[in-house]
């Protein structure tokens, strides 16, 4: 039995609070459920079961790869072509995503946090640090914030 987890469709996911669960997860869950966005909820799941599994740099890799995933059904329509930076770009050259100064800043400084983090701690590259519980709950939150960003314009 475990506290501080919501029951998904796709199994259960952490929860910090009553308002990031309702204003940002639970959206983000409910949004991945439509069948386009499956590659992407099915990597996303994996990463809360290395999360409840303690697998921290799984949990890093993973969302962060979740997120990724998404972008490229969003900007290309397939799994497999470009990175988050050039997805994000596109996406805002193809009017799919916001280009407002203000958001644009914050996507921007949100993307290289995920990218350093994912550099120093996950699996996807030579670990430069041990990743903990907080480190890979800071990556999941931030993924789900830029999720809800992608999503958000969709529904």
């Amino acid at each position: 039995f475990e506290l501080n987890v919501q029951l998904t469709r796709r199994g259960l996911a952490p929860v910090q609070s009553k308002e990031i669960s309702e204003e940002l997860y639970k959206p983000v869950i409910e949004w991945l459920s439509d069948p386009r966005w499956k590659p992407s909820q099915d990597i996303l799941a994996k990463a809360f079961g290395d999360f409840r599994n303690k697998d921290w740099s799984g949990a890093i890799t993973k969302s962060v790869s979740a997120l990724e995933t998404l972008l490229q059904i969003q900007v290309h329509n397939q799994v497999g072509k470009d990175v988050i930076s050039d997805l994000l770009r596109i996406g805002k050259e193809r009017k799919i995503l916001s280009d407002r100064p203000i958001t644009s800043a914050v996507v921007r400084l949100i993307e290289n946090a995920l990218a350093t983090i994912r550099r120093a701690s996950s699996d996807a590259h030579a670990k430069l640090d041990d990743p903990n519980r907080e480190d890979a709950l800071l990556v999941m939150n931030l993924v789900i914030v830029l999720m809800h960003y992608c999503l958000a314009s969709f529904h």
